[in-house]
């Protein structure tokens, strides 16, 4: 063979080999850094910031987010004294379910921190110019429905507590003991048995959905870009969906 293409082929191998070799120096050191935080969630999410990868969380109901016109996905939640249920159980009732970051100050402002004050201490904030969904429903319908209303439910699901953590049941009980929700009052606070947390549900919070008597999802006003207003639609969609009959 000709040595000139013996020392081109050469130099080739080498280059490969140092190449293969710079990307495990690489792999090794990303490894080390993801394993030095003992928190298994912690490596699970260093590991797709550093491939870029966008892993799917196996919680998620499928499909997700809810469809519109379609059944709302029965999850599986605690409430705010610790008692575990499925959504579907709450099937013939109008529900409004809100998603919740206990950060958010218009999550904060949705719950009434004007009144009750934040939760979270003085460094936590609220949206002036945000008022609880009861009072919009209340204005939008010229007083025609009045929350708490007997065919009414609200579910407020806690996604993310103050530590941009997954919600745990204390985290309900103190958001509906700071803020006065009660069961008997017509407002379930909870939290998702099995961790929610996603790209996908961040893209419902804050904010509200509709939820007929049989279980569909009517109107959608959650997250930053809603597909519908929530005063002009959201709200006058609740005396319409309360007169409905259910067999």
């Amino acid at each position: 063979m000709d040595k000139q293409k013996v020392i081109k082929y050469a130099y080739y191998v080498v280059y490969f080999l140092l190449s293969v070799l710079a990307f495990l120096i690489i792999l090794a050191v990303m490894v080390l850094e993801a394993n030095k935080n003992p928190d298994p969630e912690a490596r699970k999410e260093a590991f797709a910031k550093m491939y870029n990868v966008q892993m799917k969380n196996p919680n998620l109901p499928d499909p997700w987010p809810p469809k519109m016109n379609k059944q709302f996905p029965d999850i599986p939640l605690v409430d705010q004294t610790g008692v575990e249920f499925k959504m579907a159980d709450l099937k013939g009732k109008v529900i409004i379910v809100e998603y919740i970051d206990m950060t958010s100050p218009i999550s904060q402002a949705y719950s009434g921190a004007k009144t009750k004050g934040t939760l979270g201490g003085t460094q936590q904030k609220f949206d002036e110019g945000t008022v609880p969904v009861e009072e919009v429903i209340k204005k939008e319908t010229q007083g025609q429905v009045v929350l708490p209303h007997p065919d009414v439910i609200m579910v407020k699901i806690l996604i993310y507590n103050e530590n941009a953590k997954q919600s745990g049941p204390p985290d309900a009980d103190r958001w509906a003991r700071h803020f006065g929700f009660t069961r008997e009052g017509g407002v379930i606070v909870a939290v998702p048995q099995k961790d929610m947390r996603d790209k996908k549900t961040d893209g419902l919070i804050p904010g509200f959905q509709l939820v007929d008597k049989f279980f569909d999802l009517r109107v959608d006003s959650a997250g930053p870009n809603p597909k519908h207003s929530l005063n002009f639609t959201f709200a006058t969609t609740v005396p319409v969906l309360l007169s409905a009959e259910v067999e």
